[in-house]
């Protein structure tokens, strides 16, 4: 009889999370008022001004300076220069977060800087840094580093928020430089992951006024991860670049239903007059999306699309091999980067607009998770990374409609089995 009893109460406890996750839970809503709180705050005393444009998308800023790097290596030594060269704060976002040699050298860093007198804040994700060790994170708290768990594991189980996670890479130093990109805390990003080798990837450096952009995104989520309402003016302070650059920093959320990220790339397809060309480890596209690079190749604009040959996980590869049917058909160019693993996340648009940020091309990444982009209006800056997508072309093997429609039996069933469970890839 107990034992019956037993099985009742986690059947009632199953059907109350299905249930939340299903319907939405009010810690959803809760959330999404606070960020629209905090975000009308920071709006009315700081972002605003002939240097800035508040969007429905996000924030546009004039007068900046970007520098888009394509190296790992050269990335983290750019980040750790503009860390030690700190004077006031340094605010850091990683969706992972590993106890391995770059990371104990991020540690070291920052405990010397909080000895300096600067202030560390750091946000990590709970499920994607899953595997850190606890002495870490209690290593760097000793230290003086404010280390904080984004939707820790348990909470986000009650409260129906474990799929929604923060995939969001940010560095901000002293409001003056900031980061962003694909790579999270690593060994695997500089190559040294078993069986993946080479990681080819991407981050932009910001300098100028849209720093102030990357600091409210990363200021938001403390607030909401710790209860503390940051809105000092030294935050918040523009800072001048010798660029002339526009830059649009869009942030997307999904307690806040809006899909941002999204709606940038439509946006960015569906005004496309000559060539798209996308890197992403993933293409596991919405509908809408993948409609919208169709009928751009209708309307004659050339669509280019690059993926990884070697997946690091096996079920977002078939997710992302049955989602290439249809642009293929359609008349796309697929390329299949073999070098090592692509995880670039990048769109360029008629040799103008540069995009660059955490989103993959996926289901996941422009729904279910927090996400931040930087959106580069020049022509400078797209034929550099255009250059760049030309080179990685000579390390990547073209994909026919052929030799798609010939691929394993095996692998068409994969992917129709994967299909049911696109949204949480």
């Amino acid at each position: 009889m107990k034992k019956r009893y037993h099985w009742i109460i986690l059947g009632a406890i199953l059907i109350l999370i299905i249930s939340i996750y299903a319907y939405g839970s009010p810690n959803n809503r809760l959330m999404a008022q606070k960020r629209i709180t905090y975000r009308d705050q920071v709006n009315m005393k700081y972002l605003h001004g002939d240097k800035t444009q508040i969007t429905s998308l996000g924030y546009t800023f004039s007068q900046n300076q970007s520098e888009i790097m394509n190296n790992v290596n050269q990335s983290f030594e750019q980040i750790f220069s503009a860390i030690e060269q700190a004077k006031d704060h340094v605010h850091i976002e990683f969706f992972i977060i590993r106890d391995d040699a770059i990371g104990q050298r991020m540690k070291r860093i920052l405990a010397e800087k909080v000895r300096q007198g600067v202030e560390v804040r750091f946000i990590y994700d709970a499920v994607g840094s899953m595997s850190v060790k606890r002495k870490f994170i209690a290593d760097c708290n000793q230290a003086g580093i404010k280390m904080v768990a984004y939707k820790p594991i348990l909470a986000s189980i009650v409260r129906g928020q474990l799929n929604h996670r923060n995939h969001k890479k940010i560095v901000v130093v002293d409001g003056e430089v900031g980061f962003t990109g694909g790579i999270n805390l690593g060994d695997e990003y500089l190559g040294k992951k078993p069986g993946i080798g080479f990681w080819r990837d991407l981050v932009v450096k910001i300098k100028g006024p849209a720093v102030e952009g990357m600091q409210a995104a990363f200021l938001e989520d403390w607030y909401l991860s710790t209860g503390e309402k940051i809105l000092q003016k030294k935050y918040y302070q523009p800072h001048a670049s010798s660029g002339a650059q526009q830059v649009m920093i869009v942030t997307s959320e999904p307690d806040m239903h809006k899909k941002e990220i999204e709606k940038l790339f439509s946006g960015l397809i569906n005004n496309a007059k000559e060539e798209i060309l996308i890197s992403t480890p993933y293409f596991i596209p919405e509908k809408s999306l993948n409609n919208s690079l169709i009928k751009a190749i209708q309307r004659g604009v050339r669509v280019e699309i690059m993926i990884p040959e070697h997946p690091d996980v096996n079920t977002t590869y078939l997710a992302t091999q049955g989602n290439l049917g249809s642009v293929l058909s359609a008349g796309a160019t697929v390329w299949k980067y073999r070098k090592g693993f692509l995880h670039a996340k990048s769109m360029i648009v008629d040799q103008q607009l540069t995009c660059i940020g955490s989103a993959n091309f996926d289901k996941r990444g422009l729904s279910e998770d927090a996400e931040i982009c930087v959106l580069m209006a020049d022509e400078k800056t797209a034929r550099a990374q255009r250059s760049w997508y030309e080179e990685d072309i000579k390390h990547s093997k073209r994909l026919t409609l052929k030799e798609y429609q010939s691929r394993p039996l095996w692998d068409m069933i994969g992917e129709k089995a994967v299909k049911i469970f696109e949204n949480w890839m």
